[in-house]
């Protein structure tokens, strides 16, 4: 299979891209803003150039291969033109850590350090002016989603590559507008999930709300993703690997490529059934029910800062898985 050439990356002010290169000279970790829930144990941090980055630490509790998973997963999912977080690999010292314990991991036997080196740090999902990002919105909102039809294209990109957890989105509205943007994250657990051994499970690629997904299924738009994703040079995506830090995955990422290259048979196959997966009910937690049958969205809490309610109005940053 051919895995469209990169163009060069376009970031905008949110920091976003929707092609994907990056630059494999490393950021500096600066300053450690606070710890973000989820099973990663990442970080926020102000990098070098100023702007900050949710920074997920090698060695974390959540697998071997989340960092390079991350990595090779944006870079995918933007060579299909799919809105995800601009990242760059960012180096966080010895002293940094010394003085930041937050920062460590927390294990069953007690706090363990994250080493020194390079690390995967993903930009901040903002707003530029007084907009606001929502991690869930109510289905009445489904409508303003000005892209919704890249979730069919991101569906197909995990079923690819076998994504073994649900696919997060956040919704970025900017200052005055009616419609919003998705914007893919989490990339930790496609090829196989993070410690790279889980079989294939189609129905947990989906995004939890299946509604999102009405009526965007058309054999012509399948065909048009497919055509994307078969544009993809191999050999880019080989070059891409190559220059990861190799202590991001456990295996060698080419391997990975490779193991992409020889699904194209299991993957045609997949299709067949995934129709019915889309268009069937929604199983819903009832948490996340109650959230989506409300008139209002839950603002997102992954990659952005709010407002906390309370005494001191305090910044509060909330998890990226």
């Amino acid at each position: 299979m051919m895995l469209a050439r990169c163009n060069s990356q376009a970031v905008d002010g949110r920091g976003l891209h929707s092609r994907a290169a990056h630059s494999s000279l490393p950021l500096s970790a600066v300053t450690f803003v606070r710890r973000m829930r989820g099973g990663a144990q990442s970080s926020l941090l102000r990098a070098s150039d100023g702007e900050l980055y949710v920074v997920k630490l090698h060695g974390n509790p959540q697998g071997h291969n989340v960092l390079a998973n991350e990595a090779l997963g944006s870079w995918l999912a933007a060579q299909l033109g799919l809105e995800t977080p601009a990242w760059r690999p960012i180096s966080v010292s010895d002293e940094l850590l010394a003085q930041n314990p937050e920062m460590w991991f927390e294990t069953p036997t007690g706090r363990v350090r994250p080493p020194a080196g390079v690390h995967y740090a993903s930009r901040l999902v903002e707003t530029q002016g007084e907009g606001s990002v929502f991690e869930i919105l109510p289905r009445s909102w489904f409508a303003r989603v000005q892209n919704r039809e890249d979730f069919l294209g991101m569906l197909l990109l995990d079923l690819w590559c076998n994504h073994t957890d649900n696919r997060q989105a956040c919704f970025v509205q900017e200052a005055g507008a009616r419609g919003l943007r998705a914007v893919f994250l989490d990339h930790g657990h496609m090829f196989n999930g993070a410690d790279g051994t889980t079989n294939a499970r189609p129905a947990a690629s989906l995004f939890l709300d299946r509604t999102m997904y009405e009526g965007l299924w058309s054999q012509k738009q399948v065909n048009e993703w497919m055509r994307k994703i078969c544009a993809i040079p191999a050999q880019a995506a080989y070059t891409f690997v190559a220059s990861l830090p190799a202590a991001w995955s456990a295996a060698p990422m080419e391997l990975t490529v490779a193991s992409l290259l020889e699904r194209r048979p299991m993957f045609q196959q997949l299709l067949r059934g995934v129709r019915a997966l889309v268009e069937g009910p929604s199983p819903l937690r009832k948490p996340v029910q109650r959230a989506h049958d409300s008139s209002e969205p839950l603002r997102f809490s992954g990659h952005s800062l709010r407002a906390c309610p309370g005494p001191g109005d305090q910044l509060c940053v909330g998890a990226a898985r």
